[in-house]
């Protein structure tokens, strides 16, 4: 589902319309809270959730600037006016316009809704345990070039190793994942990791 069909469903949901004033962080919060909301628990990231926000956000740039929403505002606004039987002049609609948009652009302000990301580490450098060259190249050499199974395992560490790949991702390998970029350099392409080591 897009972030906008996603938006516009809870839109729909609480009753509202996209130009009433939009509660962005009442959203980012159902946002955060989906997977507890739908029993699977699984809600979304902070950066997903701050992605799709700023989605919606900039569609809100787009109307709030397209001249075809400010006609159209124009019109409702002069039907409204026109429904309660008060008089009303062109610089009456500008102002109800220019108010409304006002108002569009204060509820999509990024301040109103904003959603923390940590980007921390949750272990720092410093505490991470590093093999020492010694112990790399002692690593290296304990399969042995012997045998297939020695080979592949050697290959396997010295692809971990020089990438920073964990285990898992090098299971998870597959010959169209590596690629020869020209004097004997090999670059790990896969979209579950990005790493690159030339030699």
């Amino acid at each position: 589902m897009s972030r906008l069909r996603r938006f516009c469903d809870w839109v729909q949901r609480t009753g509202h319309t996209w130009h009433d004033d939009p509660d962005l962080a009442r959203y980012r919060d159902y946002l955060l809270d989906a997977g507890r909301v739908r029993g699977d628990g699984d809600s979304l990231a902070p950066s997903t959730v701050k992605a799709h926000v700023s989605t919606v956000r900039a569609r809100y740039d787009e109307l709030m600037t397209d001249n075809r929403v400010r006609d159209a505002l124009e019109v409702a606004v002069r039907r409204a006016l026109q429904q309660e039987g008060d008089p009303y002049g062109p610089v009456d609609v500008e102002a109800l316009v220019n108010r409304k948009l006002a108002r569009l652009r204060n509820a999509t302000a990024p301040s109103k809704s904003e959603v923390k990301v940590t980007t921390g580490q949750d272990i720092a450098d410093s505490k991470h345990v590093r093999l020492t060259p010694d112990q790399a190249a002692a690593l290296l050499r304990a399969p042995g070039i012997d045998t297939l199974r020695g080979l592949r395992d050697t290959a396997l560490f010295a692809l971990m190793l020089a990438t920073g790949i964990r285990a898992a991702e090098a299971a998870a390998l597959e010959v169209r994942d590596l690629r020869n970029t020209w004097r004997a350099s090999w670059r790990y392409t896969s979209d579950t990791a990005r790493a690159t080591r030339r030699s």
